[in-house]
């Protein structure tokens, strides 16, 4: 059996710098089950929705790479009971810059500095935001910036547009799909 540690990363205040927290080991077959950590769900506009998560990384993805993700903001539209149509991922991260990091056990017992930054992710295409994170104030504040974002009039119209384009998608795949109804013959009853 192998096991694969558990952690969150969590930034220091007042610094451009942060601490990786354990969280949990679990048997390595259960890695498809990770999931990151709910901290807030909220709409943003009628059918619009968001989910805000600490993000939960593995002991494999701290060794593999210096840029961590430390929260990541899902927003959905929710029209449709049975279909979730995902409209954006937006990540705060964090990118380590420090070389004063010789060992893996100092990578989890040492403040870490390094630099924060925010990517917006849709429609396989990836954008980094221009948004001015100096040093790390507090987790609400990190959130509260996420939130404030997501509500933006300009990400509102640009969900808009996303889910214009998705509507009209779905009308041509369920017009393409129960096509073969509308061609039925109504029969008439004669008496």
């Amino acid at each position: 059996m192998t096991i694969t540690a558990i952690y969150t990363v969590v930034g220091v205040s007042g610094e451009k710098a942060i601490n990786i927290k354990y969280l949990d080991t679990i048997d390595s077959s259960q890695i498809k089950q990770l999931r990151d950590t709910p901290i807030e769900i909220y709409d943003i506009a009628k059918y619009i929705e968001a989910g805000l998560y600490a993000c939960n990384i593995t002991n494999h993805f701290i060794a593999s790479s210096k840029k961590l993700p430390i929260l990541c903001l899902n927003v959905s539209y929710t029209k449709y009971t049975m279909r979730r149509i995902p409209l954006y991922k937006l990540f705060l991260y964090f990118t380590i810059t420090d070389d004063n990091i010789n060992s893996y056990d100092e990578l989890l017992t040492k403040n870490i500095k390094g630099q924060f930054s925010m990517e917006l992710f849709m429609e396989n295409n990836n954008l980094e935001i221009d948004e001015n994170i100096s040093n790390y104030t507090t987790n609400d504040e990190f959130k509260k910036m996420l939130i404030d974002i997501s509500k933006s009039p300009d990400m509102i119209d640009m969900c808009n547009n996303i889910i214009s384009d998705e509507e009209l998608k779905l009308s041509t795949l369920y017009a393409d799909e129960f096509k073969q109804f509308t061609d039925i013959p109504v029969p008439i009853n004669k008496k």
